[in-house]
């Protein structure tokens, strides 16, 4: 990867990292139970950071097919941060619903796998 190519990504990168602090205040005290839209769009900055750096990482070792892959994860978190913010409250509970049913299959895959596994040997 040449060097315009590595500043520019890095800028990027660094671009995305500007998250505005969260305030601790009685509000968010009253309110811990319930996850909100900005919650949820800071988690996705969060993860679209960390998919940044492993692009960034892939790029410079010569992956660019890994790289590839990364980057459309990034492009599918940035297409759900803008339809969740676009779209607001009542579809963000409905994305964190859905997480839950997302986390109960892979649970299921997991389990699975492991008693296959356990037969096996």
């Amino acid at each position: 990867m040449g060097q315009t190519s590595r500043s520019v990504a890095n800028a990027a990168d660094d671009v995305s990292r500007m998250v505005p602090t969260r305030q601790h205040g009685p509000q968010s005290i009253k309110n811990r139970q319930k996850i909100g839209l900005r919650d949820i769009l800071i988690r996705l900055q969060v993860r679209a950071c960390q998919v940044a750096d492993e692009i960034i990482c892939l790029l410079e070792n010569g992956f660019a097919d890994g790289a590839m892959a990364r980057w459309r994860t990034l492009h599918e978190i940035a297409i759900v941060a803008i339809v969740l913010s676009k779209h607001g409250e009542d579809i963000a509970q409905g994305y964190l619903d859905h997480q839950a049913v997302e986390s109960k299959r892979a649970a299921w895959v997991s389990a699975t796998i492991a008693a296959r596994d356990q037969e096996n040997q």
